[in-house]
Parts: structure tokens; sequence; C-alpha cells
């Protein structure tokens, strides 16, 4: 931690206020780790700028869960990280798992090449009443 600093932010979102100034202090993995996130989490239109960026999960809202609705999430998901060049394809894993009227996600990004030297993942559970119930690593 670095010292006289009021508002720290770390790889999660989260910040801590220390010393008496700001400082926002991201690697590059922080900044992977959290745009995943913000993907993962952002809808078609929520960004003016950018009416297509985020996986738009909120679509299969009110949807059946079964195999198809599982496979067009994994798309989703892997088109809103790679489309762009966010994250390479060859660098990027998205498992998921039907657990009753839930999809559970695994998203896992790294390895060795293109500057991702650190392996993360971020877990998810997604509900086709609820929508994104929960982001974690």
């Amino acid at each position: 931690m670095i010292e006289n600093r009021d508002i720290e932010f770390d790889r999660y979102g989260d910040m801590s206020f220390i010393g008496n100034d700001i400082s926002f202090i991201f690697t590059d993995i922080d900044y992977l780790y959290q745009n995943t996130i913000d993907r993962l989490i952002t809808n078609f239109n929520d960004y003016y700028l950018y009416r297509n960026l985020g996986a738009n999960l909120s679509s299969f809202i009110g949807g059946k869960v079964n195999s198809d609705t599982e496979n067009k999430i994994i798309r989703n998901i892997t088109h809103s990280l790679t489309d762009d060049g966010l994250i390479p394809i060859e660098l990027l894993d998205v498992v998921t798992l039907i657990d009753g009227n839930s999809i559970l996600v695994k998203i896992q990004v790294g390895g060795d090449g293109h500057g991702i030297s650190e392996l993360f993942t971020v877990n998810s559970i997604f509900n086709t009443s609820s929508g994104l119930l929960y982001v974690t690593n």
C-alpha cells in the first residue's frame, strides 16, 4: 500500500481511505479483471457511445434454462470480451453448468503470451428470473 493517499482502489473495485491524497492504483491485470466484470454485467445500450458493449445477459431473463440458452450465454460472454481485442480468444475460457433454474458461469483469463502473465477467474450465477445474481473471483 502506498503511503500518504486518501483512496486506493484494488482489483475488485474496492477502495480504502489512507493519508491525504487520492490514488487510483491499477496494474494491467487489475484493469483487465475489472473490465471483465464490467463487460459481464453490462447490457446493450448501457453506454451511450458503445451501444453493443457487454454480454447483454439481461436479454435471457424470462427464457428457459436449457443447453441452447447456456450456449448463447457462452457466445455473448466470449464476444463481449474478445470482439474489440480486450482479451485474445486463446487466453479465454468460459465454462457453464446448468444447476436447476440457474446457470453457473466460470470465466478464466490468462496464460502465457499477449502480456497476460497472471491467471484470474471470475465466477457468477445467472438466473433467468432475476438475471446475474453473483459475481466474484
